[in-house]
């Protein structure tokens, strides 16, 4: 019997370690480096320096101290021979620190048990359990964390359990760029037998960058070095692109442990509202392939390593040889950019060497300046760089100029049997008309449906009653008192159906 256990034990350590990138010692509760969070395998288990949410508790501790709200995440891993690995995670943070827990299990298919001659005398399996606890705080670009973990094993009727810790770390060296570093798994488990084994322990190391464009599209890449309890260096790397609701991930692992079984990862996300469904493969060269699928609700929650808002409502004043600048604050902001657009087609230049942290500015003799375009940016907790508002324009002539907000709430009801798009007006004061336009493909080709109105809806007739989807957006005009012109942004779209 304990023969069987043992040789059991070391056949479930050989594959998860292998397959998972783990160390080819004898560590116990190896279950530990199989990546739980379906994004993050995607990504080939990077996150020591990019981890969201609960995942902080998984690579990083510091990173929980970037998240705002909460965060609720289940994970399942289908793995090899019918091994199933689950995870259920809870998180809540605020601006500078934040706490969470997860529960981790892994469970085998039951396995035939035979005495010395051969005969089948019954059946076992393994089981395992990992309870975790962590929070991390920050000041300024620099934030610490620390895990607490109750790891347990049981296999045929023998138990190994023990506690074990991680801590790490989360800088920011500049914009967009994260750096992180953590040292996990470390403890002692007690003995199936005479001898106690180790916890798996880690050290991780690794850089990412993440930002957002005006297209609405974000990228994030990382790169993570770890070095297992008694195996060779590992290189990961991950990126992640994401447009609209629809996030792609790539990654791929390097060692010398694993010969010609280097791994490659894919993974998908799809967002719908405050829930992400994720799903991620891992081809496990010469072993056969995993898949994991995850979700996750955030309710309101704000990462801070993402842009929190845009400043909207800028307005410029004219003053002596002064202009005066001012928007509406971004909430949870720690300060904002300020760009000025000097000629037309030129790029913007970021004004200062630190970011404002009021919600106005002088600028000093730029009423000598011809025309000027003018945006602002806001920064996140973590000093991370939101994108820019649209941009106001502000012509030589004029005194004062407000920007003309994109219409908001635009939204296709049914009245009496007919489709009505219908839309709120944005900020920019009295005097806007409406123009409606749609097109095929989402952010390109829109043309017209119609003159210039006053009414914040119209009627849909037959007309516009397509065979195929159609993408429908709302821009504001104005035409000012001293006689310039002014366009809004196009509002976000309405998905126009077929009936």
């Amino acid at each position: 019997m304990t023969r069987l256990a043992a040789a059991w034990l070391a056949l479930m350590a050989a594959p998860l370690g292998a397959a998972t990138f783990g160390s080819p010692g004898t560590s116990g509760a190896e279950f530990l480096e199989l990546p739980a969070s379906a994004r993050a395998a995607g990504l080939a288990g990077t996150g020591v320096a990019l981890a969201r949410g609960v995942e902080g508790l998984e690579y990083n501790p510091a990173r929980l101290a970037l998240l705002s709200g909460w965060d609720l995440a289940a994970d399942h891993l289908s793995y090899l021979e019918g091994i199933n690995l689950e995870q259920l995670g809870l998180a809540w943070g605020q601006p500078g620190r934040g706490l969470g827990m997860d529960v981790r299990t892994l469970a085998s298919p039951q396995i035939p048990q035979t005495d010395a001659l051969g005969n089948q005398t019954g059946t076992f399996n393994e089981q395992d359990l990992a309870v975790s606890l962590g929070g991390g705080m920050s000041w300024g670009d620099l934030a610490l964390g620390v895990t607490g973990r109750w790891v347990q094993q049981q296999l045929a009727g023998y138990s190994s359990s023990g506690p074990e810790a991680d801590v790490g770390l989360a800088w920011q060296p500049w914009p967009g760029w994260r750096v992180g570093a953590a040292a996990q798994h470390l403890g002692t488990l007690s003995a199936y037998s005479a001898v106690a084994d180790p916890t798996p322990m880690l050290l991780r190391g690794g850089v990412g960058w993440e930002g957002a464009f005006d297209s609405g599209i974000s990228l994030s890449m990382e790169a993570d070095a770890e070095q297992p309890r008694g195996g060779s260096v590992q290189v990961r790397g991950g990126a992640e692109l994401g447009w609209s609701v629809l996030f792609l991930r790539l990654g791929g692992l390097w060692s010398q442990d694993y010969d010609a079984r280097q791994t490659s990862t894919l993974g998908v996300g799809l967002k719908l509202g405050e829930v992400t469904l994720d799903y991620a493969f891992a081809d496990l060269t010469g072993l056969g392939a995993t898949q994991r699928f995850g979700i996750s609700w955030r309710p309101g929650a704000v990462l801070a390593a993402r842009p929190r808002g845009v400043p909207s409502r800028l307005r410029a004043l004219r003053q002596g040889e002064d202009l005066q600048l001012s928007w509406s604050p971004v909430a949870g902001s720690r300060g904002y950019w300020v760009y000025v657009r000097k000629a037309h087609g030129a790029d913007p230049v970021r004004l200062g060497k630190a970011p404002i942290q009021a919600s106005s500015v002088r600028l000093r003799r730029a009423a000598s300046m011809g025309d000027l375009g003018l945006a602002v940016s806001s920064l996140a907790e973590d000093g991370s760089e939101g994108p820019r508002s649209d941009e106001l324009k502000v012509e030589a002539h004029q005194s004062s100029a407000e920007a003309l907000e994109a219409p908001q709430a635009v939204r296709i009801i049914r009245q009496g049997g007919k489709r009505i798009l219908t839309w709120a007006p944005g900020a920019g004061g009295d005097g806007q008309r409406f123009v409606v336009l749609a097109g095929r493909r989402s952010g390109s080709g829109y043309k017209a449906l119609g003159p210039p109105q006053e009414a914040t809806r119209l009627e849909l007739d037959p007309a516009h009653e397509w065979k195929d989807v159609r993408f429908v957006v709302v821009q504001a005009l104005r035409r000012p008192a001293d006689g310039t012109s002014q366009e809004s942004p196009l509002s976000d779209e309405a998905v126009l159906s077929p009936r």
